[in-house]
């Protein structure tokens, strides 16, 4: 018929733009393949307040139905982190086909897609009247069955034996009359969430839920249904309630608080203060050990202050010097002079391409750089750049510069969205803040030896070169023509005893499988810190196998909030785990996981991880815009949007769920894959260009974990102008 035509038409052109069903957290590893009996809870509103519920929804041109359903959809979307998705709605199809349609008694109900869409904001109400209207129209297209309309959009987005949506709702309102069963359960195939609701014949309101409660979490549902019950009395008795935006609902995940470090008395809170007093009391004590020779702490201040005292009357506080050598003790010598002389350090590395070394110097505006011989004639300079080798300054002796704990100790630049990168400010206090809890809580001292493998334009090279000056302890470097080589990194540990490593999982899994091949042992090594990427569930065992004693901890975080925020003692890996729980916040520092509407995530959902404390960033260097963007609210409340997202496990850790948007991590490092594809379409051959992160050395469609390790696909569009 012409009516079953148009509304064939409606929902097939509908179809391939729905959302997914709520993603409600679900246990891994039920069987699914089971009898479709679900438990049920049941709950009433008094004739009282049902009354008053549908006094407030006709006042805003709702119906007590689509009140109903939007309260219903509110918990979902609090418990599953998502904004728009899609319900299975259990309407009337009784077609005016015969006229005596009516008389007939039969099953006439049908479940269609009804398409919930939260993400306009507004009011309880405005959200309210937006889903009536979806449903309106729904309604107004039922010529075409919803048995068609589903299978249809299984064809699309399902799988074999499975249902579009399993989440039902179902209004029964639309009875004159309604009593409730003596008994009565719910017995349907592939649904997991069935709710529906009448009015009973005394005026009150009357709902159950039927689920399979096996399928979900301990209390989640409990959690839910509270909140649910709590939500329909407040708007029936609240009229201020359906005029709020946020409404509030679930009770926040208690995070897990830290134990308590209590860090070693302090007399400041400067990156390069502890240098003074190890030159003092240990000055013949060794800071650094190359494969080229050994420097004492009473040698890094002497070099340090020929730094300084060449920069003295150039650089004051908040002034970035830039770095471009290898690592060596040249390296150490200008990183603690720069801040000696009350200025900031930026690390460049001197192998990246050309451009991308001149964006830096110019954003920057870097007054001067330091290098050495190896860089100071290989390097094309801007003009305006004063170029200091660092191996040819005469001994000098600084002036006091001053600086204060909130002045800038270095500027770290990162993969950018819009095709140039950014660079992270980070203050002395912020970065003494990680740094003071590191060393106190894992125990770093004096004598411990920590390899730096790590690239010194990487974030995790500011603890390799500070914690080991706050804690007196060495810094082992590798030679800079052998700094990828595991076997060299094997020889250093072997022949130093190394017993501190700090590095990106990528590494480690190079050195175990090194020194397994290789057949070698670490017992000197007594803690490994592993950060900037997924852990390997896997690499845990492996690396007891070759350092039996070492600590294995995960540490995470974001370069804008200084090295790490959070960390987690690994112990013995669940063998339903897929990935290593991100763990808990550092002291003084925090984090929220917060949803869509700022609101604080209930346990097991999903939400976007936010990095609060002591650690932040002050923001990006000549960058407000973006500051701001990403840095929130002022004072206690500031906090930074990592573009993570993440989820409360009960015990009050954090599980990290991946990223929010196209930055991925590849070898530890995070990389826009905007600015990838910013760049090939700067290229004059190229019109348009995508890149994708895809699981490295694996077929394409083969089913991998999500920390399996990633490589860059570049799909381009030739320009044939």
């Amino acid at each position: 018929s012409p009516d079953g035509t148009r509304a064939k038409r409606y929902w097939l052109d509908r179809l391939d733009a729905l959302p997914d069903p709520p993603a409600l957290p679900q246990l891994p590893g039920v069987e699914r393949r089971c009898r479709s009996r679900l438990q049920r809870r049941q709950g009433t509103l008094t004739a009282i307040q049902w009354a008053g519920f549908k006094e407030h929804a006709s006042r805003h041109g709702l119906t007590p139905t689509s009140a109903v359903v939007s309260a219903y959809a509110e918990i979902l979307s609090a418990w599953s982190g998502a904004q728009h998705f899609i319900l299975s709605n259990m309407v009337t199809r009784r077609l005016p086909l015969h006229p005596e349609i009516g008389e007939m008694i039969g099953n006439f109900a049908s479940l269609y897609p009804l398409e919930v869409d939260l993400r306009g904001g507004g009011s309880f109400a405005g959200r309210a009247q937006r889903l009536q209207q979806q449903i309106l129209r729904d309604s107004a297209n039922r010529e075409w069955g919803g048995m068609q309309v589903m299978q249809a959009l299984n064809r699309l987005k399902g799988e074999f034996g499975s249902v579009p949506c399993p989440f039902v709702v179902g209004s029964g309102l639309f009875l004159d009359t309604f009593r409730k069963a003596d008994y009565s359960c719910l017995e349907t195939a592939q649904t997991i969430f069935d709710h529906q609701f009448w009015e009973l014949d005394d005026g009150s309101y009357y709902y159950v839920w039927d689920l399979l409660e096996q399928f979900f979490p301990a209390g989640m549902i409990d959690a839910m249904w509270r909140a649910f019950g709590a939500l329909l009395e407040r708007l029936a008795s609240d009229a201020a309630v359906w005029q709020r935006e946020v409404l509030d609902l679930a009770p926040a995940a208690p995070l897990a608080q830290p134990p308590q470090v209590e860090p070693r008395p302090r007399t400041d809170a400067l990156l390069h203060a502890a240098l003074a007093t190890a030159a003092r009391t240990a000055p013949r004590r060794n800071v650094l050990v190359t494969p080229r020779g050994t420097m004492s702490y009473g040698e890094l201040d002497q070099r340090s202050d020929a730094v300084a005292a060449a920069l003295g009357g150039k650089v004051g506080p908040d002034d970035l010097v830039a770095l471009v050598m290898d690592r060596g003790p040249g390296l150490l010598a200008a990183t603690l002079g720069i801040l000696k002389a009350g200025a900031a350090y930026v690390p460049i590395d001197a192998k990246l391409p050309a451009e991308r070394i001149a964006y830096m110097l110019e954003n920057s505006r870097a007054r001067c750089v330091m290098t050495d011989a190896r860089y100071r004639d290989a390097l094309a300079w801007p003009a305006g750049v004063e170029v200091l080798d660092v191996e040819a300054l005469p001994p000098g002796v600084p002036a006091h510069a001053g600086t204060k704990p909130d002045d800038l100790a270095y500027v770290i630049y990162t993969s950018g969205s819009t095709g140039n990168p950014k660079g992270v400010m980070i203050e002395h206090a912020a970065a003494m803040t990680t740094i003071a809890d590191i060393n106190g809580r894992f125990g770093v001292t004096q004598d411990d030896l920590v390899l730096g493998v790590s690239s010194f334009s990487f974030d995790l090279s500011v603890y390799d070169v500070f914690g080991v000056l706050d804690a007196g302890a060495t810094l082992v470097y590798p030679d800079p023509d052998a700094a990828l080589n595991p076997a060299h990194w094997l020889e250093l540990m072997t022949g130093q005893g190394v017993t501190v490593w700090n590095s990106a999982p990528p590494l480690m899994s190079l050195l175990a499988e090194t020194a397994q091949r290789q057949g070698v042992v670490l017992p000197a090594l007594r803690l490994v810190m592993l950060s900037g990427d997924w852990i390997p569930v896997d690499l845990p065992r492996q690396l007891r196998t070759i350092a039996p004693n070492a600590r294995i901890v995960s540490l995470g975080g974001a370069t804008e909030a200084a090295i790490w925020s959070i960390y987690y003692d690994i112990g013995e890996i669940d063998p339903a785990w897929t990935s290593i729980p991100y763990g808990r916040a550092l002291a003084n520092q925090g984090w929220r996981v917060l949803d869509a509407q700022g609101r604080d995530c209930p346990v097991w959902t999903t939400g976007d991880l936010y990095i609060t404390g002591a650690g932040l960033a002050r923001g990006y260097w000549a960058d407000q815009a973006k500051t701001s963007a990403s840095f929130l609210g002022e004072g206690a409340a500031r906090r930074y949007r990592t573009g993570d997202r993440g989820r409360v496990l009960p015990d009050g850790n954090i599980e990290f769920m991946g990223r929010a948007d196209t930055q991925v991590k590849v070898q530890g490092h995070r990389i826009e894959l905007g600015e990838v594809e910013s760049a090939l379409q700067a290229c004059p051959q190229v019109r348009e260009a995508v890149v994708l992160a895809v699981p490295a050395g694996v077929a394409p469609g083969t089913s991998v974990p999500p920390n399996h390790p990633k490589q860059l696909v570049a799909y381009v569009v030739a320009d044939e102008a």
